[in-house]
């Protein structure tokens, strides 16, 4: 199925909310936890984020690199963008 308009449609989470997490697949998969969806939302059945969705890693986008291979350090910073697309 696709996903909804943006994440937000279907999950609010909370702000700022610490997660152990050694990489961005355990990150979102502790998140999808949290907030049941989040993560269906966000990855594909491979597990790679979906098209025309935004992740990013304090301030470097990492929709494109698999989940599983970007490392994590404390104090990083997810930041999950809305789907976006269309065009003139």
């Amino acid at each position: 199925g696709s996903p909804p308009r943006t994440v937000g449609d279907e999950w609010r989470g909370p702000v700022g909310d610490p997660v152990q997490a050694r990489t961005l697949a355990e990150g979102l998969a502790v998140l999808g936890r949290k907030g049941p969806g989040l993560a269906d939302r966000i990855l594909d059945d491979r597990g790679r984020v979906r098209p025309h969705s935004g992740v990013c890693v304090n301030t470097a986008a990492v929709a494109r690199l698999a989940p599983d291979s970007v490392r994590l350090a404390q104090g990083d910073i997810i930041r999950i963008l809305p789907a976006v697309s269309g065009g003139a």
